[in-house]
């Protein structure tokens, strides 16, 4: 049989003769041998898709009829390596028998009419004989014929292998560069409450000192002041130094837990909330012992010099000798300049702490080198000096050789027309300080916001009952219908409220969380209709889901309104269109990424993300994005709860949270949740609470809650409901009840009771009655955060505000 006509002869040829090799080497085939047959004979569908493929001088694949048959052009054979063309024309499953079980789940799925995309896929091809590491983003797509079935697929691809690979490069690079950023670990780093004791102590305070945290918590620093300090009210001096003058420092003994003194530097400073109150101080110290013992006259002179006492002129006319060595020698910044700021002299600190050799400093101004924003206060030290002042320890940022800065704290003397002037980089010290303001911030908002919630949601929880009372008697009133209307709107506005104060409570860490194990690929799949009926049609939504990442153990409906609150913020970004990509995957967080995360336990997780191509933040909106109540929307747009909830349902999942932004650029948001480890067991779900309003065959209650209102409704809702109840106002009470009636059928009580709270009650009611049933009732999750954790057989759980109907449906559910 004749081979096939030239393509400038039969232009129904699907070989054009613009498709390159590829092209010349499909018309060589003897095709009357092929199981396709000849190509005039194909399909139009096939013959369009191979001819666009051949022409194209992006990489692209089609895989043809139930065996796949596969052709693909000269831009795609590139990354085929030895493969090309061993197999060109043949089924797809010769060309990929090493990653074949990788990639029919794809196949089959677009097979089935689904396309299917994704980016920067790993994959492991054998190139040259052997397996090699490999990304690739790529789409495939559906080949439909004119009846509507799937004859073939159609891959659009690039190869991202040197992308990717770059990428993890430039991460191992950060992650080294910060671990030796903060090798640095000989501070101790301490807070203070007001009244003086100690609220944190950091691993740093651990070594030095050798007392743990647990040890020294809510203890006086007078345990490491030596007893001659204590004397003299060292401890309190410092703390009023600090309020009078922004900081004190110095240099004195101090004591280790076996006793033992030792030398140390160290600084206190005040530490205050945005509205500039002192809510308590920092000290920081700094081990010198093994710097006294090898030099303590030149460590003299140093400390000396460094406070720039009354004694300088004597240093410099009678101990030059030293003076000279000191100044070599000292690894704090020296220097000497004129009343103009010429630097006139500097030591080698300058170099091994900025980077700037001496020559170029000589002929630098003081002033050039100091941060535009802090020349003013600066300027106004040089002045003081000038008429003779010797200045209070003032800081400035300080730039760099390479163009950073660094904060520097300076005291400075005048003498002789000249100023001496000595130099301490503390940028490390006020980097960790604001991470500790930082920690306590977010700390005492989510303690606020945690009691306020909690006493609403008491409130809020006897207006509902209250209004469905009303709703229920009002009912066969003729002359009351009107009032339906207003008990209807009353009931929508109370509801309203309990949703803002379900959102105080996430970020507080306080909600009740119902942990099962999700699998993270599944429940995005699930919400994809709806997120893309969400974000409109002017958003392309693209999933990039890592095969499988595996389960997590979350709340999946608390991780449903994450998801679906970030899908929203991103589609506002993005108020002319763009593209919204989720992403999972599996990472690992080792030791130095959690001891940056306090609450973080090293170990697998599964990464959520979120990434837009929208408008992007400036570096101080991040900062305060988890903030409750902020927002850069327009009044009446936003609550500013969103992110805020997002964080405390990732803290208290035991997971994190981060956000990346560059303005211009867009954002992106990754939620970190602990991975099930292969092999738990799943973690049982309650079957849901039927919709009818069940009610009582007699039985008895015993209800204990601490809010008069609330306590009021609850026994009339049971009472009408044709239960037998008895009410008690804590959990003495209660037991009296218990000792006067014997057990109840049921005992239903708050979480939060005054004294011994409910979950201590049931534990007692239970060493009486041991099949006593318990239904506890909470306005926030202190001590019940975790359900599966909170609760034993026999029991469950009720968040307020709860309806008339959800309390009826769990009684008679828990009875039966």
């Amino acid at each position: 049989m004749s081979a096939p006509p030239a393509p400038d002869t039969d232009p129904r040829s699907p070989f054009p003769a613009t498709g390159g090799e590829c092209a010349g080497l499909l018309r060589a085939i003897d095709w009357s041998r092929h199981a396709l047959g000849d190509p005039r004979d194909w399909p139009p569908e096939l013959k369009t898709a191979v001819r666009t493929t051949l022409s194209s001088h992006f990489p692209m694949m089609v895989h043809w009829g139930e065996r796949l048959h596969t052709f693909y052009n000269d831009a795609y054979a590139v990354s085929l390596g030895h493969k090309h063309p061993g197999h060109l024309g043949e089924p797809a499953r010769d060309w990929w028998s090493e990653m074949w079980d990788q990639l029919e789940p794809f196949f089959a799925k677009v097979l089935a009419g689904e396309s299917f995309y994704t980016e920067d896929a790993r994959y492991t091809p054998d190139r040259d004989g052997a397996p090699r590491e490999a990304y690739f983003t790529h789409c495939h797509s559906p080949i439909w014929d004119d009846e509507g079935r799937v004859q073939g697929i159609f891959l659009v691809v690039t190869e991202t292998t040197r992308l990717v690979l770059a990428e993890q490069g430039r991460m191992r690079e950060e992650r080294r560069n910060r671990q030796i950023l903060d090798s640095a670990r000989d501070y101790a780093i301490i807070s203070f409450s007001l009244d003086g004791l100690v609220t944190s102590w950091n691993e740093g305070a651990c070594a030095v000192l050798g007392w743990t945290e647990e040890e020294m918590l809510g203890q006086p620093p007078a345990r490491f002041f030596t007893p001659e300090d204590n004397a003299q009210g060292r401890p309190q001096e410092e703390m009023r130094q600090a309020l009078d003058h922004g900081s004190a420092s110095g240099e004195r003994w101090h004591l280790r837990k076996d006793g033992q003194r030792f030398w140390a530097s160290g600084e206190v400073t005040p530490l205050r909330d945005e509205a500039g109150r002192v809510q308590g101080f920092v000290k920081i110290l700094r081990d010198r012992t093994e710097h006294e013992r090898l030099n303590s006259e030149r460590d003299k002179a140093v400390r000396e010099l460094g406070l720039l006492n009354d004694n300088l002129k004597t240093l410099v006319a009678e101990q030059a000798a030293d003076r000279d060595r000191i100044w070599h020698l000292s690894t704090d910044l020296m220097d000497v300049c004129d009343a103009s700021g010429r630097l006139l002299a500097v030591n080698d600190a300058w170099g091994s702490t900025l980077g700037w050799p001496e020559e170029v400093l000589l002929r630098t101004n003081f002033l050039d080198l100091v941060h535009p924003d802090d020349r003013e206060p600066t300027i106004a030290e040089l002045q003081r000096l000038d008429a003779g002042h010797t200045t209070k320890r003032f800081e400035n940022r300080f730039r760099c050789r390479d163009g950073s800065y660094r904060v520097i704290s300076w005291v400075a003397q005048p003498f002789e027309q000249r100023f001496y002037a000595t130099g301490r980089d503390v940028t490390e010290q006020r980097r960790v300080e604001e991470q500790l303001r930082q920690s306590q911030k977010m700390e005492a908002i989510g303690q606020l916001t945690g009691g306020i919630a909690h006493d609403f949601n008491n409130l809020l929880a006897t207006i509902i009952s209250s209004l469905q009372l009303l709703q229920r008697k009002l009912a066969p009133v003729p002359e009351a219908r009107g009032a339906e209307r207003y008990i209807a709107m009353a009931g929508t506005a109370a509801q309203r409220a309990a949703s803002l104060v379900h959102r105080l409570l996430a970020f507080s860490r306080k909600q009740t969380l119902d942990l099962q194990h999700v699998d993270a690929n599944a429940l995005v799949l699930g919400m994809e209709e709806m997120l893309r009926r969400t974000l409109g049609e002017n958003i392309r939504l693209w999933l990039s889901l890592a095969p499988g990442p595996g389960r997590v153990r979350s709340d999946r409906n608390q991780l449903e309104n994450a998801l679906l609150n970030l899908c929203i913020n991103a589609r506002d970004a993005m108020e002319h269109g763009g593209r919204l990509t989720i992403e999972t995957s599996t990472v690992v967080l080792d030791r130095l990424y959690a001891n940056q995360h306090p609450h973080l336990e090293p170990g697998r997780y599964v990464r959520l993300t979120v990434a837009d191509s929208g408008t992007g933040m400036p570096p101080e909106v991040v900062a305060k994005a988890f903030d409750p109540f902020f927002t850069t929307k327009p009044i009446g747009q936003g609550t500013g709860l969103g992110l805020s909830m997002i964080y405390g349902f990732a803290r208290q999942t035991g997971g994190h949270v981060a956000i990346e932004s560059r303005v211009g650029e867009g954002t992106s948001v990754s939620l970190y949740l602990p991975a099930v480890a292969e092999g738990a067991p799943p973690v049982p779900i309650a079957p849901p609470a039927t919709a009818d309003l069940p009610r009582g065959r007699g039985e008895t209650l015993l209800f204990v809650e601490d809010e008069p209102g609330l306590r009021a409704i609850l026994g009339e809702v049971l009472t009408d409901l044709e239960y037998v109840a008895h009410e008690a106002v804590d959990a003495p009470s209660a037991l009296a009840v218990m000792d006067a009636l014997g057990a109840p059928d049921l005992l239903i009580t708050d979480v939060g009771l005054p004294g011994m709270g409910g979950r201590q009650l049931a534990d007692v009611a239970r060493r009486r009655c041991p099949d006593l049933k318990v239904l506890f009732i909470t306005g926030y999750a202190n001590e019940a955060s975790v359900r599966s954790e909170f609760l034993g057989p026999g029991m469950d759980m009720m968040a307020k505000p709860f309806t008339i109907e959800a309390l009826a449906c769990k009684v008679r559910q828990m009875l039966d």
